[in-house]
């Protein structure tokens, strides 16, 4: 019964100890007031971009720093001005299996050139008319700058999984010419969920492992 004891306190202990939990946290990628720029090719059933500017990067549920911060980088659109003249790049390549997002943000602390997506493709759909189109419901795993995440209170340890999508959508145009299209709107979603650390799993396992173990002799000793 003691033994018992010790390690029901132990748990508790754990519990006590361990890292505040928060909820989803989203990061999502916009055109902002960018406006229409970078260039979008289709070639068959695969769709490639790049230089697409993403201006406004929006965080929430994240510990610190949620709201909606203006992104810097080498993108540029109808909408930027001389006050704002260049976003963040979005490039993607769905026949490669590559999306990336290049940039900086100031606010935060983060410097031009820095890496702030890097993932892949699980499923994505293209539909393109020659006049307009729009690349819809892509989704896939990806990983967030370490500099991004310290600057949101959020561990860098990869604790957390991140994956874009569904929402994923690009909208695009032409002059009804087909390739190459423009770049119209973009939102790029993404929602982050902590993982639990191996580590912590096999210790609380085998504590409730050796709990129920007790238990269960307790019980036949008095039977």
């Amino acid at each position: 019964m003691k033994r018992l004891g010790m390690l029901i306190a132990v748990l508790i202990v754990l519990a006590i100890m361990a890292p505040a939990s928060f909820g989803a946290v989203l990061i999502d990628f916009g055109t902002g007031t960018a406006g229409a720029g970078g260039t979008i090719i289709v070639s068959g059933a695969n769709v490639s971009g790049s230089g697409i500017p993403v201006d406004a990067l929006t965080v929430s549920g994240a510990p610190i720093n949620n709201g909606v911060f203006d992104t810097q980088g080498t993108a540029s659109g109808t909408g930027n001005t001389a006050a704002n003249p260049n976003s963040a790049a979005l490039a993607f390549d769905t026949a490669a299996n590559t999306i990336t997002i290049t940039g900086g943000v100031s606010a935060l602390g983060i410097p031009l050139g820095t890496t702030l997506l890097t993932g892949s493709f699980s499923s994505f759909g293209v539909t393109a008319n020659g006049i307009t189109g729009s690349l819809v419901n892509a989704f896939g795993p990806d990983t967030k700058s370490n500099l991004l995440l310290a600057a949101l209170g959020l561990p860098t340890n990869g604790t957390i999984q991140f994956s874009f999508g569904p929402g994923f959508s690009i909208g695009f145009n032409s002059a009804g010419t087909g390739n190459p299209y423009t770049a119209t709107s973009t939102d790029i979603p993404n929602v982050g969920q902590v993982v639990p650390e191996p580590g912590s799993v096999v210790l609380f396992g085998t504590l409730l492992i050796g709990c129920a173990t007790l238990l269960r002799r307790k019980q036949g000793l008095q039977e």
